[in-house]
């Protein structure tokens, strides 16, 4: 099991916590499940690793962040930093850097989410698709974000199928997708959209 582990609960408030060197299937830092709500206030998750969810893995809940830092993490599949999944995710002054994942989403992976970012930063994270995000059905809002540095086979700084993707002083920069299709071209260094709005 890794660090922390909830299910089933009504508002949880988490502040001023490291969560460290974590192994489990699903989130190795941190895994939560129908929390009716979930508060991230000053909190670390780093050094963890799982199949899903290196450093946290959230399903049916709704999530507040504030000056929260996710980095070091490893996923064998999904989601290096985060893994996000029928979640409402706000989040303010959020920074996910240097997270890996083995298939999508080397800092956050997104499917039937609605996220929202202010002041972030995804920054130095890996994956196969999707270095920075990969997100799949979703609804994203980027305001004043960096996404900078991110390195995928397909989408280095983002991967978006049938997903939509709003913004407003955000900055994507310096990230690579080292992927070709059949005629040679990049396959999204900054950001990869299939079928999105």
């Amino acid at each position: 099991m890794g660090c922390l582990h909830l299910e089933f609960c009504a508002t949880v408030v988490l502040t001023n916590i490291t969560l460290s060197r974590g192994f489990a299937e699903f989130g190795g830092g941190f895994f939560g499940k129908k929390l009716f709500y979930l508060m991230w206030n000053h909190v670390t998750i780093s050094y963890s690793n799982a199949t899903d969810g290196g450093g946290a893995y959230l399903v049916d809940t709704t999530v507040g962040v504030q000056s929260v830092n996710i980095f070091n993490n490893r996923a064998r599949e999904n989601g290096g930093g985060l893994h996000l999944s029928y979640v409402a995710f706000e989040a303010s002054d959020l920074s996910v850097e240097k997270n890996r994942a083995g298939e999508d989403g080397g800092g956050m992976y997104c499917q039937n989410v609605y996220v929202k970012l202010g002041g972030g930063i995804l920054r130095d994270n890996t994956a196969t698709v999707g270095g920075g995000t990969y997100a799949k059905a979703a609804s994203l809002y980027l305001e004043s974000t960096l996404v900078k540095s991110n390195l995928a086979q397909f989408g280095g700084g983002m991967y978006y199928i049938d997903a939509s993707m709003f913004g407003a002083n955000f900055t994507v920069s310096s990230n690579s997708a080292l992927g070709s299709d059949d005629a040679g071209y990049s396959q999204g260094g900054g950001i990869y959209a299939l079928g999105s709005g």
